[in-house]
């Protein structure tokens, strides 16, 4: 298996062309069409003019969670946690409904000054509700601190005590503090269940009015979950083959699992490179279902079995059957799946998602699934001032196998 050079996905950005506010209306964001090799530029709430008809429109619907406690210490200094992962259960969800205590895996943010303390308390005071936040850190090298948060009022839940005194994860690349509308523009207008403590951001830019148009041209839209981590920042430091993907939760319920199936001859446009992740991940999942939960590795698609878009019947077909001969109504599990050239992507059509950071996993996603090389996309945004990364713009791409 040869994989390629970390330094072919190197590229210059300037500062000024990182997006540190979102626009208004979200959906009045710039799309550059990459479907061939004639680039256009439009405005996002035109894009349903750029898509065929009788599509399927397949979204993240996640929830991100104001997971970043600012803590100060009585010195004056800032101290930020950002939760990533539950350390007593696998699913966020239910850790995030756990009452009094909560163990996470964090990411700790000004640590220096702590001075390997391993303890830290606090008082907040928001919406006239007084809470007690006690914090107890085991370090870990790599930034992967084990911290046992405990409160009172202990009735809580922590997804409660994350809405009073959290703030949102805006990414450390947007230099700046998170602001109130950051609650509501680093959300999609869909989002449904809470998890991610980072933002699918091609759905960012979904409005109603996109909807609508998508529905005059005979849309449906199935939904999947996957909890998007702190991890999907990580860059790639070492070599490509050396890089340890970050894990994350993924599932699909009964429901949607049949609308991908009764749409399978659709054209299918997948939104943000999380869906498509899960979706390959579902796949792959179906040609082994020996091991439930799910938990893909980050190069089982170089070993897959099925490698063309006329496959995903039959794979669907067997996950269909999963689901009936075990008696559950969703798939769940994990997945640590790095997409990267010469990987083959077959879940999907079309692709819309935004301008990644160089030597990022998900602009090697971009590398294997564009029909238009990277750079070449990549080229005209910067030299036509489009906004790049979570709060920029977007760009609809095409699967390089049709």
């Amino acid at each position: 298996m040869k994989l390629p050079d970390l330094q072919d996905y190197n590229y210059e950005l300037s500062e000024d062309r990182i997006a540190k506010f979102p626009v208004q209306p979200r959906d009045s964001s710039k799309i550059l069409i990459a479907t061939d090799n004639n680039l256009q530029q439009d405005f996002f709430y035109n894009i349903a003019k750029y898509l065929p008809p009788d599509g399927l429109l397949i979204l993240n619907n996640t929830k991100v969670v104001p997971a970043r406690i600012m803590v100060k210490k009585e010195t004056g200094a800032w101290i930020e946690f950002l939760l990533n992962e539950p350390i007593n259960t696998d699913s966020i969800p239910l850790a995030l409904q756990e009452k009094g205590t909560s163990v996470w895996q964090c990411m700790i943010g000004n640590a220096k000054k702590l001075k390997n303390s391993h303890h830290l308390s606090y008082y907040f005071t928001k919406n006239n509700q007084n809470i007690y936040l006690n914090i107890d850190i085991e370090w870990r090298p790599n930034n992967e601190n084990i911290v046992t948060f405990s409160w009172q009022p202990s009735d809580y839940t922590l997804s409660e005590i994350l809405e009073l005194i959290g703030e949102m994860p805006i990414p450390p690349y947007i230099k700046r503090k998170a602001v109130e509308e950051d609650k509501i523009y680093y959300q999609p207008v869909f989002a449904k269940v809470n998890g991610s403590v980072a933002s699918p951001t091609a759905s960012l830019h979904f409005t109603d009015r996109v909807f609508a148009s998508l529905d005059a041209k005979n849309y449906k839209k199935a939904f999947i979950t996957l909890h998007v981590g702190a991890g999907t920042f990580k860059p790639v430091k070492t070599s490509i083959a050396d890089h340890q993907m970050h894990r994350e939760e993924f599932s699909i319920d009964q429901e949607n699992l049949n609308i991908l199936y009764e749409n399978i001859d659709r054209p299918w446009v997948i939104v943000g490179t999380t869906t498509l992740r899960c979706l390959e991940s579902l796949l792959l999942f179906a040609e082994d279902t020996s091991v439930y939960p799910i938990d893909i590795q980050q190069f089982d698609d170089m070993h897959r079995k099925y490698e063309n878009l006329s496959d995903k019947k039959l794979l669907i077909e067997k996950l269909k059957l999963f689901l009936e001969n075990h008696n559950l109504n969703k798939l769940e599990g994990h997945t640590r799946l790095f997409i990267v050239p010469p990987a083959k992507v077959i879940s999907a059509d079309y692709l819309i998602t935004n301008f990644h950071q160089p030597q990022s996993t998900l602009l090697m996603l971009v590398d294997a699934f564009s029909s238009v090389p990277w750079r070449v996309i990549y080229d005209y945004a910067i030299n036509n001032d489009f906004r790049f990364f979570s709060y920029g713009d977007a760009c609809l791409l095409k699967n390089a196998a049709l």
